[in-house]
């Protein structure tokens, strides 16, 4: 199973945000999806892919049109 992990921190607005992370990773190089939820669950439609380097960090700036879950 890949890595997964959960935000919790109760609805996040609509607008505008940085999303900055960064791993470790058994590979030079992965694409993250990153799902998100608008209140109708997960889909594909409202993932993103980063690409992303073994343990370099990466900022993104992400547009949410509706707030998230």
């Amino acid at each position: 199973m890949p890595p997964q992990f959960l935000l919790k921190r109760g609805p996040a607005t609509a607008g505008q945000g940085v999303l900055e992370m960064a791993m470790k990773l058994g590979q030079p190089g992965v694409r993250v999806k990153l799902s998100l939820d608008a209140g109708r669950g997960f889909n594909e439609e409202q993932s993103i892919y980063l690409p992303l380097k073994n343990g370099q960090a990466i900022k993104r700036l992400l547009y949410a049109p509706e707030a998230l879950r």
